[in-house]
C-alpha cells in the first residue's frame, strides 16, 4: 500500500489520484522495494509504479510470440532486434519499427517529448534485454523496417506502456489492426488526464 508521503510525491509528479490508488492496492510498489529489495524514491521508479497502474496488461503476451533480444535503439518507437527461434525476425540484427505507434521525433527537427520518449523506450528495453514480438498481416513498412507489437521482459506491451504514459499516439498502419482498439482506448486515457505530450506539447 503506498503511503500519504508517497501519493503527495506521486501526485507533485503529475500522477493522477486514481492511479495512485490504484498503485496502492497492488501491493509492494517500485517506490517501496527495487528488484534488488532496496529502497528508491526514484522518478524513475514512480513512473513505474504509476505505469504498472496504468496499464496492468491489456494487452498480454501472445502465446505464438517469437522471442528477440534488443541490439540497440534509434529511438521512441524504433529499435534494432535480433530473433530467436520461429517467427517474423531473423536471427541477424533487424530494424523494428514498433507497429501501431508513433513518438515524437528526435532527429533532424527535434519534436516535443521525443527525447523522454526515447529515453523511456531505452529503459524498457535495455541493450541485451530478452522481449517477445508479435507481428500482424503487413510484416514491412515502406522503409524495409518490420512491424512488430512488442513485449519486455516483464511481459508489458511497450506500445501500450509509451501510449498510456503519454509519450506516444496511435497510428494506424493498415490493414495491421492488432491492438489498435485496446491502444486507442488507451490514448483516449492518457488525453484525457493530459499525461506526457498530451499536456505539454
Amino acid at each position: 500500500m503506498t503511503s500519504r508521503a508517497e501519493r503527495r510525491r506521486l501526485r507533485r509528479a503529475g500522477v493522477p489520484l486514481a492511479v495512485l490508488l490504484l498503485a496502492g492496492c497492488a501491493g509492494t510498489s517500485r517506490l517501496e522495494q527495487d528488484r534488488t529489495g532496496q529502497s528508491t524514491g526514484s522518478a524513475e521508479a514512480q513512473r513505474d509504479a504509476a505505469g504498472r497502474a496504468l496499464h496492468a496488461g491489456l494487452l498480454p503476451v501472445p502465446a505464438e510470440a517469437q522471442d528477440a533480444e534488443v541490439v540497440r535503439h534509434v529511438d521512441g518507437d524504433t529499435l534494432v532486434l535480433r530473433g530467436s527461434g520461429p517467427g517474423p525476425l531473423a536471427g541477424t540484427p533487424t530494424r523494428v519499427r514498433l507497429l501501431q505507434i508513433d513518438t515524437p521525433e528526435v532527429f533532424g527537427r527535434q519534436e516535443c517529448w521525443g527525447p523522454e520518449a526515447a529515453a523511456r523506450t531505452s529503459h524498457l528495453l535495455p541493450v541485451g534485454a530478452p522481449v517477445r514480438v508479435q507481428a500482424d498481416v503487413r510484416l514491412q513498412d515502406r522503409y524495409g523496417r518490420a512491424l512488430l507489437l512488442l513485449w519486455d521482459a516483464q511481459g508489458r506491451s511497450v506500445q501500450e506502456v509509451l501510449v498510456a504514459e503519454g509519450l506516444a499516439r496511435v497510428q494506424h498502419v493498415g490493414p495491421n489492426d492488432l491492438a489498435l482498439r485496446e491502444l486507442t482506448r488507451i490514448e483516449q486515457s492518457a488525453r484525457r488526464d493530459r499525461r506526457g505530450l498530451w499536456g505539454s506539447c
